[in-house]
């Protein structure tokens, strides 16, 4: 068995999860070099991702309806801090 089909699924380089980092990554990396507490384009992605991850996450796991627009809020505010350093 090679090392390739070994690897977990989202160590492939054709992984939806790679499309998605490299997609934010490159967004990031268009933004001006001088945002406040930047750590790199690529750090920035996955925080990102996590991030937005974990907002979803909580809110399915809540045992009752959430409010969207706050849930949009959210993820704008995130997007707006991740953006502006």
């Amino acid at each position: 068995m090679s090392s390739a089909s070994s690897a977990p699924r989202e160590d492939s380089p054709r992984h939806p999860v790679r499309l998605v980092l490299g997609a934010w990554e490159e967004a990031l990396a268009a933004l001006p070099g001088d945002r406040s507490g930047q750590v790199g384009a690529g750090q920035d992605a996955l925080l990102l991702w996590s991030a937005l991850h974990g907002i979803v996450t909580i809110a399915m796991a809540l045992p009752y309806e959430v409010d969207r627009r706050g849930l949009i809020q959210r993820a704008d505010d995130l997007l707006d801090r991740i953006v502006a350093g």
